[in-house]
């Protein structure tokens, strides 16, 4: 807040001059109110002054002249023209937020599990993008599933996020395949995107929106769509890939069918990916480490710009309201006659 106020200018700091006579305004009306009651004393009996009194409670007789000063206050703010700097973004952005959901992701080197881990991180990081971010959800492991495509629909994404649990991992881990199936997702997004901005406005240039793809993985790829591939085409099409390796440095198992199977983690095949596609690798060894990954992405994506913002019409408004309001505690006391 007081930052903002720091921030705040007038474009007509002339008019803020008059604010200089609200102190004379309110030492006339004093002396008005004054010199009726001496009136009154004068000419009237002293037992009807004392009635009128208790007729009219203070604060009702002070209504008329606090609106009226707080009306003429806001008018000549409102004519000064307010000007406040905000931050707003320079470019648009469509995300999608690829997850494994490979049975490797049930490891409890990240606790609770990492899964759990991945997915709390991933909801605050989409809760804390900017309303005309647009994100989607795929979620993948021998199979690729696009839960939705970007939307600014936040909190649809934090809600399939909040849905997922260690009992819908799968085996098997296709990351080209998942990034391939992105990559169509954000193909389709960016034609849309660029249709509407055209139709918006076909006069000024209007950037295309920044497509951007966070893959997590825990996993080496297996089988499906080769990876190189998908990367190489991520690149052409202008798609940046930030991939995270999710797990700790110590080998660990899993228990799956009453086996316990050992993870394993090809942490070069996500920095290739990477490599290839622009992005940076991350390696999250702990909980905390999500965290960083997702403002490093989001300094990395999110571009804001600052802009004035001219607040006068909000001045106007709180007057229209002030006098509005006023003018229906007068008609209500009125009718209580």
């Amino acid at each position: 807040m007081l930052e903002a106020l720091s921030q705040l200018s007038f474009e007509n700091t002339a008019a803020l001059w008059l604010l200089l006579g609200l102190p004379l305004l309110i030492t006339g009306y004093l002396r008005f109110q004054k010199h009726r009651w001496q009136q009154a004393m004068r000419f009237s009996m002293l037992s009807v002054v004392e009635h009128l009194k208790r007729q009219s409670s203070p604060w009702k007789r002070l209504l008329g002249p606090c609106s009226a000063l707080l009306l003429i206050t806001l008018l000549i703010l409102a004519v000064a023209r307010p000007v406040a700097i905000t931050q707003v973004a320079s470019r648009s952005v469509d995300m999608m937020l690829v997850m494994d959901i490979s049975l490797s992701m049930m490891a409890s080197d990240i606790k609770p599990n990492r899964i759990t881990a991945a997915r709390e991180a991933a909801i605050r990081f989409v809760e804390s993008l900017p309303n005309d971010a647009r994100i989607g959800l795929e979620l993948f492991a021998g199979d690729n599933w696009v839960v939705t495509p970007p939307t600014r629909n936040h909190k649809q994404v934090v809600a399939y996020l909040r849905d997922l649990s260690p009992d819908r991992l799968q085996q098997q881990t296709q990351l080209g395949s998942a990034i391939q199936s992105a990559l169509n997702v954000l193909s389709v997004s960016g034609e849309d995107n660029n249709q509407n901005a055209e139709s918006v406005n076909k006069i000024s240039p209007v950037k295309t929106p920044q497509k951007v793809m966070i893959l997590l993985s825990d996993g080496d790829s297996q089988s499906g769509y080769p990876w190189a591939v998908a990367a190489n085409n991520a690149r052409a099409q202008n798609v940046t890939i930030h991939t995270v390796g999710i797990g700790s440095a110590n080998p660990t198992t899993i228990l799956y069918q009453g086996m316990q199977l050992p993870v394993s983690f090809d942490e070069s095949t996500l920095v290739r990916i990477a490599q290839i596609a622009g992005g940076e690798y991350f390696r999250v060894f702990s909980e905390k480490d999500f965290k960083t990954v997702y403002d490093s992405v989001r300094s990395k994506t999110i571009h804001t710009e600052k802009k004035p913002q001219e607040l006068s019409w909000v001045l106007a408004a709180l007057a229209l309201a002030v006098l509005g309001l006023n003018g229906l505690l007068q008609v209500f006391w009125i009718r209580r006659l």
